[in-house]
């Protein structure tokens, strides 16, 4: 982000991703010219990319300290996405465990990411119910895959 402002100017100017806006005010003469600039974040000119994987654009993901950093920029980066529902069979979360839904969150959604939570001790959890569970978690990672 750069400001610049105590330019004299007729007007008034806000600069973002190419885009001017001039508002004219009352004494244009006297008014500092303020121009604010944002840099796109690499977040922004990847957003459309939905052909390609998150490992093509970002590379392999590393942490430093809390923050998430992609080694092929070498800047931080944000995914966006949701978490489901516990696993747990007859809990009514497993509907959300297909791969329909986890393409609907890639393409629709724009969800980068995806936590899927297997439940363990409660009533049919994984201790319960392992294979279900077990199966559920496999369908969602394969799904992210693609």
């Amino acid at each position: 982000l750069t400001i610049h402002t105590n330019r004299p100017s007729p007007s008034w100017s806000k600069k973002r991703q190419n885009k001017e806006e001039t508002i004219s005010t009352p004494d244009e003469e006297e008014q500092p010219h303020i121009q604010v600039t944002t840099a796109p974040t690499l977040r922004d000119s990847l957003v459309n990319d939905d052909d390609i994987s998150v490992v093509e654009k970002y590379g392999y993901l590393t942490f430093d300290g809390t923050q998430l950093l992609s080694e092929k920029y070498n800047s931080p980066v944000q995914l966006t996405g949701m978490s489901l529902f516990w696993s747990n069979t007859d809990w009514g979360g497993e509907q959300f465990y297909a791969e329909d839904g986890i393409k609907e969150l890639a393409q629709v959604w724009k969800c980068s990411i995806v936590r899927a939570a297997m439940g363990v001790e409660d009533e049919g959890g994984y201790i319960d119910s392992p294979a279900e569970n077990k199966n559920r978690i496999q369908i969602v990672i394969e799904a992210a895959i693609k």
